[in-house]
């Protein structure tokens, strides 16, 4: 499926463990930076990514509800926030989960957007960075989840 997919599904890992020299990595960098200025696509980082992405995202959503549909198994997608909002500024990326929460609901899909456990909080208490949460963040990001499948039900 190649470097694009590799880049989406393994959040740039592979750039660690694959030999390339360092001016053919330079050129690609720069070829797609060039790229994504010329689709006029956002710089902040997560903007970009689902800018980037947006067709492969929607398509894999489809692709849940579809085996969601076929095997009648209810998937619940999860969502955590990005851990450096400030408490007293609107969240940087609520259009993003309103993205992804429209994409699950139009593929029939639960969905739990963690932003509402952590809103309110120091970001800085529940996350080592703006990805990975600490044990407080998984504490609540666990109570949140069986909150919710507590309430949940497999009719509609």
């Amino acid at each position: 499926m190649g470097w694009r997919y590799s880049q989406a599904c393994d959040g740039g890992l592979v750039q660690y463990y694959a030999a390339r020299s360092a001016l053919v990595d330079l050129g690609k960098r720069a070829l797609t930076n060039i790229v994504d200025r010329l689709h006029g696509y956002p710089r902040e980082y997560h903007h970009l990514i689902h800018a980037r992405y947006r067709d492969q995202t929607i398509t894999q959503f489809r692709h849940l509800g579809q085996i969601s549909r076929d095997r009648q198994v209810p998937i619940l997608v999860v969502l955590s926030p990005v851990f450096r909002f400030k408490l007293d500024e609107p969240y940087p990326w609520q259009d993003l989960h309103a993205f992804i929460r429209g994409l699950c609901e139009e593929n029939d899909l639960a969905f739990l957007d963690l932003y509402a456990s952590f809103r309110g909080r120091d970001a800085a208490e529940y996350a080592f960075d703006v990805w990975h949460p600490t044990i407080k963040g998984h504490t609540l990001i666990a109570q949140a989840i069986v909150d919710y499948l507590t309430g949940f039900s497999l009719e509609k």
